[in-house]
Parts: C-alpha cells; structure tokens; sequence
C-alpha cells in the first residue's frame, strides 16, 4: 500500500473552543424556544380573541343547553303575522 500525502491547511486556525461552542449551542436553542413559546402564544390569543360573535367569554346561560359547553344562544324571530288576531 501506498502512503499519500495529505497538505495542511494553508492557514493555520486554531480549532474553535469547546466553551464558545456551548454558548452558540445555547443561545441557538434559546432563540428556538422563543420562536416556539411566542408562536403558541399567538395562536392560543389568536384563538381566544377571534370570537367572531361579540361574546365576551362564557355564556352563563348556554351552560345547561344540550349542544356544548359555551354554545351561543340565538334568539328565534316569529313570522311576521304570529299573534297577530283580526276581528
């Protein structure tokens, strides 16, 4: 077998230190879980201000109505004439 030889670099570096290597690994991470931490605390106030309807919270009164827990409650409008009586 042949022996090859292999170059050094051209410049001489010395190799990057453990302990900066740590803090980048860190600050990457950290940076990450900022990214994460205020994505789902866009979407959970996303979701919880998109109340399309103007309700404010829960609906004290929908509680007991057999369609879920928070359900809105809409008013039924008679047709124009009920209760009305002509002599």
């Amino acid at each position: 077998m042949a022996e090859h030889y292999i170059r050094p670099p051209l410049v001489a570096v010395e190799p990057p230190s453990p302990r900066a290597a740590r803090w980048r690994f860190r600050i990457v991470v950290g940076l990450i879980f900022l990214v994460v931490l205020g994505g789902l605390a866009l979407l959970l106030f996303t979701v919880i201000l998109s109340n399309s309807e103007g309700n404010p919270g829960f609906n004290p009164q929908g509680l007991g109505s057999r369609s879920g827990l928070g359900s809105s409650t809409v008013a039924t409008v008679p047709p124009s004439g009920a209760g009305v009586s002509v002599s």
